[in-house]
């Protein structure tokens, strides 16, 4: 596999339906950490992201043919409470009198607006809240503003570009935009071998099957999956991140993915059960690049 320069991916564990945005966020993290461009924003904006209860009431209250899909409705909604954060904020500091919010105030915005609580924890973003262990400290609301509508700007990228799509649900495909490459079951092995040799990595995959794991199994971090047979794959409809693969024969290599749900936990498959893990369906291995003449779309939005 294509490794240059390659860092080690951080697979954020996933709040929400949103495994497909925690995924796309890691390998552009992983790419982007020697270029000016930064994933900070997008991990605040997809802490924002609506619950599936929220995007079912939505999709079913479409009056009119054609419905928009379930994940546009889902990234308007993301944009639309991060916006809602924004002004809350914003009103706040014009009648508030002072420049210090104290914590309890943003909850509760936080909580009108379908805010994660950790959409303004991550250090990268700046905001610290003071108080020598008071019980609600304070932070400036100026840079919390500033960082919320950082996160908006973004959120509104990923939704007009959902828009654009218009009934084309595959909004990963189109954020990721530079070609991919398949695997499916019917390959030959060495097909499949060649064309794992060659992908770029970190690369965002889907998949309609996968293994069920033990907490006891993760704990060490590392998953050997190689000796459950092909029997043992569950049906599912799921984001993956495919982390490496090692060739021990023409036929024969290793491939190793992290799932959403689990963090940076590494699994470890055989190139069968790889490809068994696509269902009847297709896997396609969509990389990230930030700049050059493959530049994805997603580079131009966190840019």
């Amino acid at each position: 596999m294509t490794q240059p320069d390659k860092t080690p991916t951080d697979l954020l564990v996933q709040q929400g339906p949103s495994c497909w945005l925690y995924v796309v966020e890691a390998i552009a993290a992983a790419s982007t950490a020697k270029t000016e461009l930064s994933t900070t924003h997008l991990r605040m904006a997809m802490r924002c992201y609506p619950d599936s209860d929220s995007v079912g009431e939505a999709h079913a209250a479409q009056k009119h043919a054609p419905k928009r899909p379930r994940r546009t409705i889902a990234l308007e909604l993301m944009a639309a409470n991060i916006a809602g954060m924004v002004t809350s904020l914003q009103n706040w500091a014009l009648t508030s009198g002072t420049d210090d919010i104290p914590l309890s105030r943003v909850q509760e915005f936080a909580r009108r607006h379908h805010v994660s609580r950790s959409a303004w924890q991550d250090p990268a973003l700046g905001v610290f809240f003071d108080g020598d262990g008071e019980d609600d400290p304070t932070t400036d609301v100026t840079g919390l503003i500033t960082a919320f509508q950082a996160g908006a700007k973004c959120a509104d990228g990923l939704h007009k570009l959902a828009i654009g799509a218009g009934d084309n649900t595959n909004v990963v495909g189109l954020l990721l935009n530079t070609g991919y490459q398949v695997i499916d079951s019917a390959q030959e092995p060495s097909d499949a071998v060649l064309s794992l040799g060659v992908q770029a990595v970190p690369s965002y995959i889907s998949v309609r099957k996968r293994f069920k794991t033990t907490a006891e199994q993760r704990a060490s971090g590392i998953v050997d999956l190689t000796g459950r047979k092909l029997s043992e794959l569950a049906d599912t409809a799921h984001a993956l991140l495919l982390e490496g693969f090692t060739a021990t024969s023409a036929t024969e290599g290793r491939v190793t993915f992290k799932d959403p749900n689990f963090g940076n936990v590494l699994f470890v498959v055989t190139v069968a059960q790889f490809q068994a893990m696509a269902g009847e369906e297709e896997v396609k291995m969509r990389p990230f690049f930030p700049s050059g003449a493959k530049k994805s779309a997603l580079a131009t939005i966190l840019g």
